[in-house]
């Protein structure tokens, strides 16, 4: 271990003099800290740098420096910080939810669930930790542990709107509707955000009370008036309450403030067919006929809100084909109940018509294989990738 005046002389070496008052790592540690706090990275890593160097066993110099990196973007250095700071103190639960932050960054989620253990175990009633945890396994699609999570937050702080808000939305991914619609009315009613109506619009659209979701996505427009995502989700609404003129003017609204949300193309293409058939009196098709296309519309309802049938060349996951058209439909119908979206689509066989069972749509194959675990998961183990032509 060096001598402290042996580690002085190095860092004067490698850093150049210091400055008045930075005698010692403790003086170091300090300045570092201010400079981080006015936004100054480089000059706060120099000077905690060079508290490492006087005290090489400082844990605390080393968390500050690793959140340092961490604001910079350097999440791999920040790591390998927070690391070498539990190895000299284990029994920290800010330094491990610490790093679980820098592994989020680095999208190693596993770990990052690991390390908010770590923190609540160290911290049991430290209730933040369970929070950001909870929030892990929302990403991950582990809904009953982020349920668990959130009811622990919300039994130590009921009046947490953000907890209700996220359990709300883990209970609307689960398939769980109506506990989904308690935990966001509470959330709305504890502190309203344009994110709850626009989630709560979903789950009323969702169980097919269209006029609620309308009404819950205006609100959010109230709060928030230049949300394309809630624009998108209001015009999908009313395609399928048949207001085809004011679903037009929502979309176009969309589409001007985000031009790359496909959802909102979809649902102007929905609104513009619509239009076109109730202008020529064309025959309306029956409820049970949920093919793809435009007259599919009432059979779309993808998990992020509302929209149309399924594009050509995205993706979906098939769970079924059916030489008898009925089964097909009883099939899609219990899976929109269960998902939210759910087709049938015809193709010719040899043998006849073969009627196939798809569910979601995605523009890439990765999220489409997300669906395919998800499904698998609940049960339909034959489900695969598609690719939509």
């Amino acid at each position: 271990m060096p001598l402290p005046w042996a580690a002085a002389v190095l860092a004067a070496l490698l850093f150049g003099p210091a400055p008045a008052g930075a005698t010692s790592a403790t003086a170091w540690y300090r300045q570092g800290l201010t400079a981080w706090r006015q936004g100054r990275l480089e000059a706060a890593e120099r000077r905690l740098t060079r508290a490492i160097i006087i005290r090489p066993r400082w844990a605390a110099a080393y968390v500050a420096r690793g959140r340092v990196r961490a604001a910079g973007g350097r999440y791999r250095e920040a790591a390998a910080d927070l690391t070498r700071a539990l190895k000299l103190d284990h029994d920290s639960a800010e330094t491990y939810a610490a790093r679980a932050d820098v592994f989020l960054k680095m999208r190693r989620r596993q770990r990052a669930v690991a390390d908010y253990s770590r923190a609540i175990r160290l911290r049991p009633r430290y209730l933040s930790y369970r929070l950001d945890r909870a929030a892990v396994y929302l990403r991950q699609g582990r809904y009953l542990l982020a349920v668990i999570d959130y009811n622990r937050v919300i039994r130590g702080r009921p009046r947490l709107a953000k907890a209700h808000y996220n359990r709300g939305l883990a209970y609307y991914r689960w398939g769980k509707l109506k506990s989904a619609r308690r935990d966001l009315t509470r959330a709305i009613r504890l502190g309203p955000t344009h994110q709850a109506f626009n989630q709560r619009g979903n789950v009323h659209f969702r169980r097919g009370r269209f006029g609620l979701a309308a009404a819950d996505y205006r609100r959010g427009l109230e709060m928030a008036p230049r949300q394309a995502r809630l624009w998108s989700n209001l015009c999908g609404t009313l395609v399928a309450q048949k207001k085809y003129r004011q679903a037009l003017t929502a979309c176009d609204r969309a589409i001007d403030l985000d031009p790359r949300l496909s959802a909102a193309f979809n649902n102007r293409t929905a609104a513009r067919q619509g239009l076109a058939r109730s202008r020529s009196s064309a025959a309306r098709p029956k409820p049970e006929d949920h093919r793809t296309g435009a007259a599919g519309v009432r059979g779309r309802i993808p998990a992020d809100g509302p929209g149309v049938g399924p594009r050509s060349g995205w993706y979906s996951v098939q769970v079924g084909a059916f030489q008898n058209r009925n089964n097909a439909v009883r099939l899609a119908a219990k899976l929109r109940r269960r998902f939210g979206s759910a087709w049938v689509r015809s193709n010719r066989t040899g043998r006849g018509p073969v009627y196939r069972v798809l569910v979601t749509s995605s523009p890439t194959k990765v999220r489409a294989r997300r669906q395919v675990r998800r499904l698998k998961r609940a049960g339909f183990k034959r489900a695969f990738a598609v690719r939509l032509n």
